[in-house]
């Protein structure tokens, strides 16, 4: 495979802006390394973030086309001031998730909006995207892909690690000592930020609780976690994954409407939520035996759920993945360069393990820029 500098994006559930990484990945198939050229992250425009929230109880046509539109500027406009400083050869693009129900629902489907062709004739380069349809299509899961990334960037030889990566959805990848990635097992843990950064916007009237400031004060109410962690989803078997549909709006209203939290104050709601992202993490991790927890992701940044994490694994080591000269905020869009520079190669995954998918597959569609 010849060297190719790619600019990965993500936007994730969390809907708070648009990650970018410029990697240039050199190698051949599997055998690809990962080098961060570029990274930074921009905003979302307020009325896109407005829209994806709302999208899981359903958007209008005009609604639908007007994300559309605006979500895809933002992006073409983003890395086309990204380019004039910093070339690149392919954008990998992974659009925004507004709907997610893979199996075992009745019409398994999932779909990430973007116009792929606006963002490639900005660019005037190729542009891969919609990573996840072919692998729902297969039977699997469509998610995580981000383990691909995990695997290149964390594997060793000797040493079991796993990889945490803290979105508005929490997932975990197991990565055993000296495994291939047909080997490598992940999962969706459950909720990530996105319920406590729910319950920030309405309580607090702020994005987010910064570093966990608000939530340190609080205490947990047990009654309300024990309660919601009983939800029949945390009891799936992997493969599995979630989204808005699962931990959105629903799940944040049968936190603050538990009879336990009646008059609770905010401090003990952000508590709580921090709490049931953590034990779910902490459930799956203990039941490996792990040499290193590597943590990354925005939620890694709070620092009340990095602490409520040791104190559920007090013999794990924990480290964020900037001890890994990666930096926690990009870890993500690192991932879905490394996967569009797969796909631009033709390179066969096989995720089996991981999605649940019954083949290995290629993943992303190229949308080459028409015209140019």
């Amino acid at each position: 495979m010849s060297s190719l500098t790619v600019a990965g994006v993500m936007t994730g559930t969390s809907a708070d802006g648009i990650d970018v990484a410029v990697c240039r990945c050199d190698g051949s198939e599997l055998d690809l390394r990962l080098q961060i050229l570029h990274r930074e992250s921009a905003p979302l425009p307020q009325r896109v973030a407005s829209l994806v929230r709302k999208a899981p109880q359903g958007l209008t046509g005009t609604e639908y086309a007007e994300l559309e539109y605006a979500l895809s500027d933002a992006i073409a406009q983003t890395l086309l001031r990204i380019k004039q400083r910093e070339q690149f050869d392919l954008a990998a693009v992974h659009g925004q998730t507004i709907w997610h129900h893979p199996p075992p629902e009745r019409t398994p489907s999932t779909h990430q909006v973007l116009d792929p062709h606006r963002v490639a004739l900005t660019l005037r380069v190729p542009v891969v995207w919609d990573f996840r349809r072919a692998d729902v299509a297969a039977g699997g899961q469509g998610a995580p892909l981000a383990p691909v990334g995990h695997w290149l960037l964390f594997r060793q030889p000797d040493r079991h690690i796993a990889v945490v990566n803290v979105g508005g959805i929490a997932n975990l990848t197991d990565l055993p000592a000296g495994a291939g990635l047909e080997a490598v097992r992940a999962w969706d843990t459950g909720p990530g930020m996105m319920v406590s950064d729910a319950l920030a916007q309405r309580l607090l009237g702020r994005p987010f609780d910064h570093n966990g400031e608000v939530a340190a004060s609080g205490h947990t109410i047990e009654a309300v976690a024990t309660g919601l962690l009983a939800d029949p989803w945390f009891a799936r078997q992997p493969p599995r994954s979630a989204g808005r549909e699962q931990f959105g709006a629903a799940f944040v209203e049968r936190l603050t409407g538990h009879p336990a939290a009646r008059n609770a104050a905010p401090q003990d709601l952000l508590r709580t939520a921090l709490a049931i992202t953590a034990r779910a993490i902490a459930g799956c991790v203990n039941d490996l035996d792990i040499d290193e927890l590597i943590l990354c992701g925005g939620g890694t940044r709070n620092r009340a759920l990095v602490q409520e994490l040791g104190t559920l694994m007090p013999d794990t080591l924990v480290v964020p993945s900037d001890r890994h000269r990666i930096p926690a905020d990009a870890v993500e869009s690192v991932c879905f360069a490394a996967l569009g520079a797969l796909r631009a190669n033709d390179v066969f995954l096989d995720l089996r393990a991981v999605t649940g998918a019954s083949i290995p597959l290629r993943y992303g569609q190229i949308c080459v820029p028409t015209g140019v």
